[in-house]
């Protein structure tokens, strides 16, 4: 499937024209994931909001993190013939004198509609390293229903591991979604996807207040 192209690493050619047309929120840590191989570090994504703040073209941004010294340690395992092109071009226009104006010959393969400068880079970026105030939960309260589901979700999940794993689903215990003894979750713990879609859950919240 074409989603799973984009969420999983491995040797598979990686869909660039995909990744590039991802939303706002996705881009950076879908980036860092399938070049890198992990979740963004604090540093590289602030500077990679910036850059992308101030109008650099996303391609050129995922050119620049292919070029880096993790991107090219993982061009194996990660690999991608469009993107080794224009890697190329990027390392010829780099050495031309012209200033920015060289950048123009690097062409964007972004979907026309994606305007990066208008969506706030830096804000988002800082949100997703630590969320803000307003990001919190409304309420002690909400903060600890969210944790209970998250604990008895993933306690249902594990009976069934063990389910499948014994041959049977007949056996396996009985549970609602109550309040279990499992530690809650950390959000800095949590992959990307999931720490992305619960933060933009508690800012509506937040919003509906």
């Amino acid at each position: 499937m074409k989603a799973q192209s984009i969420t999983k690493r491995g040797r598979a050619e990686i869909n660039l024209h995909q990744i590039l047309a991802l939303p706002h929120e996705e881009f950076l840590p879908q980036v860092f994931y399938m070049l890198i191989g992990r979740d963004p570090d604090p540093v590289g994504l602030l500077h990679y909001a910036s850059r992308l703040q101030k109008k650099i073209s996303r391609t050129q941004v995922v050119v620049e993190i292919r070029n880096s010294a993790e991107g090219k340690e993982q061009s194996s395992v990660a690999p991608c013939r469009k993107l080794d092109i224009l890697t190329r071009r990027y390392l010829f226009l780099k050495r031309l004198p012209l200033g920015n104006l060289r950048w123009r010959f690097l062409p964007r393969l972004e979907p026309s509609y994606m305007k990066d400068d208008v969506f706030p880079w830096i804000e988002w970026a800082s949100n997703y390293i630590r969320p803000t105030p307003a990001q919190a939960p409304v309420s002690d309260e909400l903060d600890r229903q969210v944790k209970e589901l998250q604990a008895a979700v993933e306690h249902l999940r594990t009976d069934l591991a063990r389910g499948v794993a014994a041959g049977s689903l007949e056996h396996t215990e009985q549970h609602d979604l109550r309040p279990c003894n499992m530690p809650p979750l950390v959000l800095e713990q949590l992959p990307y996807g999931a720490r992305s879609i619960y933060l933009q859950i508690l800012r509506r919240v937040a919003a509906d207040a």
